[in-house]
């Protein structure tokens, strides 16, 4: 692994990847364009959970960001107080 994708890190590296992930969810379905099907978006929206669940779009890159960062703080205070008890 990576010396930066440790769990100190996570608050960084989590984010980045869930904006990449919806990124490239959202080039999946413009990809269809002009002709777009109900499949590419239902496959599009699918890649971005749980996201989409809050709704679709931006507000699904926001959630999906939001989730990341909690998730990444909290994986930073796990191995914060992982290594403070180890010593």
């Amino acid at each position: 692994m990576p010396k930066w994708m440790t769990l100190k890190n996570a608050p960084i590296w989590l984010p980045i990847l869930s904006i990449l992930r919806d990124f490239l969810a959202f080039q999946y379905i413009f990809s269809f364009e002009p002709g777009i099907t109900e499949h590419a978006v239902r496959v599009g929206y699918t890649w971005m959970l749980p996201g989409s669940l809050v709704g679709g779009g931006f507000f699904a890159v926001g959630s999906n960001l939001l989730l990341a960062l909690v998730v990444g703080l909290v994986c930073r205070w796990f191995a914060n107080r992982r290594t403070r008890n180890v010593g």
